[in-house]
């Protein structure tokens, strides 16, 4: 009976909510835009780094969100948001509305070092909206690649950008610390720079020290003025007034919050002392004061968009891109697992959809329906009503609009949340219904890298072989898992309840192996589908050094080539960079550099947590 009761409930919600195909969905987005004339939205996507489930006040009373509980009690709130494991992977579906395992960002974050990017085929959010006459703009961290200006902000879809490339930094220092790169017979080097830029210089406030959140804050409050002084004056309708959207161009503001990424540190020590953050043990109670001053830093973007009569016309989203560090002080709301891994907590994450622009109907809800990152995506294509192109590539995401705004049903059953390549054991999760199959590899994604890393390091056999025999060695076999997310959110393994659902891992259970085969299937299918990942293992070291730019961290290739190659190489001796002409940010250069053998291929990071003491001014190596 438990056999036939959840394969029955399994598959009548695949069959009821399951997505269309992507180009399908597009025809459809664009026969249903006519009705929607004149009421395109302003779009505002903030997303919080690292933020847990937990890390909210509407989840968790001690943090100090009083803002983001104003959102929520006027927008939606959705508790089944899925967002990834890691940084890349997330935002490169975001910004694609496309699966890792189709753009092949399936695998790890982007390292300092890194050579690699979103492959420049897959058209990102900023340039679909700028092609449906929006303005855009970005700012804060990207993390998708800036080997080559190519896969910068600017060259991807936003006029305007304010921000850092890499993974992370200092909050307060601004600058950034490279991935070990581990040269064959020598110690492990690392390099460090600025990181912030202003369009396309150096930013003047990589001297200043203010914390990032501030900054951000800001900059995007000064986008947001630009954006409506470049429009005509616009009087706010009376509240109870059937709104009426003016006909200027809209705009897309993409605020990508380095917080709550470590290193932990507030900006203003108020936010801890002078707030309930205060009760709270060390590292929680600092962790609260960062997303305190994140939650402050959306009140200013809501009061300035009322100071300027925007705020009815403006869509504002907030997100995570993963699940919280407990170490870091987050908590993910008492789910199993945590950043990096696939369990829940790893990969459920907040999301609340507000501003002014929501309406009546929609306001107070708190929906448990099925979201992925990539129906951010479609979502707002919907509501730009942006027109499809004949060679735009077929979107993972599904519109959310109907269902969060209107009556509409759920229109999702069934999620590939993210499934790694064979690089990190083929690790991921589906969800499926009720059911949820995943795989974590042991140990996850930062054990695995490091572990390879240091075996490249050391070898000397075929790079291939190398990867190979040194996975092989480290992951064995990933341990395939089975729960009714819907009854056992917490994936308990305790089988402490009368009803197994509600406690026990069902992959081994007799009476659930057809559901188990179903989900192993479709599995399959997905694996079938897969492109080769983007990530080889492979990092340009000091090519990239930003000494060779100024001191901050740019793009270091060129199309045609490496701005920096190596060249005139010797067998012996000790490694030396020779740079002439001098490097700038915007030149291309050739350095030269000696010692093959110390300069072999090898790996950049270590994604070992950051183990030194938590305090102010803490940089870390971008680990993850």
């Amino acid at each position: 009976a438990a056999k036939a009761g959840s394969h029955a409930r399994l598959w009548a919600a695949s069959a009821a909510m399951g997505p269309m195909p992507g180009r399908r969905r597009l025809a459809a987005l664009a026969l249903a835009l006519g009705a929607q004339a004149n009421k395109r939205p302003n779009l505002l996507l903030a997303l919080v780094d690292d933020l847990g489930s937990g890390d909210v006040q509407y989840n968790d009373p001690a943090m100090v969100t009083p803002e983001l509980n104003r959102l929520a009690e006027d927008g939606v709130v959705l508790d089944r948001f899925y967002a990834a494991a890691t940084c890349t992977p997330a935002r490169a579906a975001l910004m694609t509305g496309r699966l890792g395992i189709r753009t092949g960002m399936q695998d790890s974050v982007i390292h300092a070092t890194e050579p690699r990017g979103v492959p420049l085929d897959e058209v990102f959010l900023g340039e679909k909206l700028r092609r449906a006459g929006y303005r855009t703009a970005m700012v804060g961290k990207w993390h998708l690649g800036f080997h080559e200006a190519a896969y910068t902000p600017r060259k991807r879809g936003f006029e305007k950008w304010y921000g850092i490339f890499p993974g992370g930094g200092s909050h307060t220092g601004h600058f950034s610390v490279s991935q070990p790169f581990s040269a064959r017979g020598g110690a492990d080097v690392t390099w460090q720079g600025f990181n912030l830029w202003d369009d396309d210089a150096p930013s003047a406030d990589n001297q200043s020290p203010t914390h990032t959140t501030h900054l951000y804050t800001a900059k995007a409050k000064e986008y947001i003025e630009a954006f409506e002084a470049a429009a005509p004056a616009h009087a706010a309708p009376p509240r109870k007034a059937p709104r009426k959207l003016s006909s200027r161009d809209p705009w897309f503001l993409y605020l990508s919050y380095q917080a709550v990424h470590d290193p932990v540190e507030v900006g203003d020590a108020k936010y801890v002392t002078g707030t309930n953050c205060q009760a709270l043990d060390a590292p929680r109670s600092e962790l609260c004061g960062m997303v305190a001053e994140v939650d402050d830093g959306l009140k200013t973007i809501r009061l300035t968009l009322e100071e300027h009569n925007a705020w009815d016309r403006t869509l504002l989203v907030v997100a995570s891109d993963n699940g919280g560090v407990p170490a870091h002080g987050s908590s993910n709301y008492g789910l199993r697992g945590e950043k990096a891994q696939y369990y829940e907590g790893g990969v459920r994450v907040p999301l609340v959809i507000s501003g002014g622009y929501v309406n009546n109907q929609a306001r107070g809800r708190r929906l448990q329906s099925l979201a992925h990152v990539t129906d951010l995506h479609a979502t707002f294509l919907h509501l730009a009503q942006y027109q499809p192109r004949a060679e735009d590539k077929a979107l993972d995401g599904v519109d959310l609009a109907p269902h969060l705004f209107g009556d509409a049903p759920p229109p999702r059953g069934e999620v590939l949340i993210n499934m790694n390549s064979a690089h990190f054991g083929e690790a991921g999760a589906l969800i499926v219904g009720d059911f949820k199959y995943a795989t974590n590899a042991e140990p996850s994604e930062a054990g695995i890298y490091a572990h390879v890393r240091k075996a490249l390091a050391k070898g000397s056999a075929p790079l291939e072989k190398l990867v190979a025999a040194a996975r092989d060695e480290v992951v064995g076999a990933t341990t395939p898992t089975l729960f009714n997310i819907a009854k056992n959110p917490n994936e308990r393994t305790d089988c402490g309840t009368e009803d197994i659902e509600e406690s026990c891992d069902l992959y081994d259970h007799p009476d659930y192996t057809e559901v188990r085969e179903e989900l192993t299937q479709r599995w399959a299918q997905y694996r079938s589908e897969m492109v080769e990942s983007t990530f080889a293992w492979a990092d340009d070291g000091p090519l990239a050094d930003p000494a060779l730019f100024d001191g901050m961290w740019a793009p270091w290739r060129d199309r045609a080539g490496p701005r920096a190659t190596y060249a005139g190489l010797a067998s012996g001796g000790a490694a030396e960079l020779v740079a002439s002409p001098k490097a700038t940010p915007g030149s291309s250069m050739m350095v030269t550099t000696v010692a093959v053998g110390l300069l072999s291929f090898v790996l950049g990071a270590s994604l070992s947590r950051w183990k030194r003491p938590r305090h102010a001014y803490l940089p870390i190596a971008e680990d993850y």
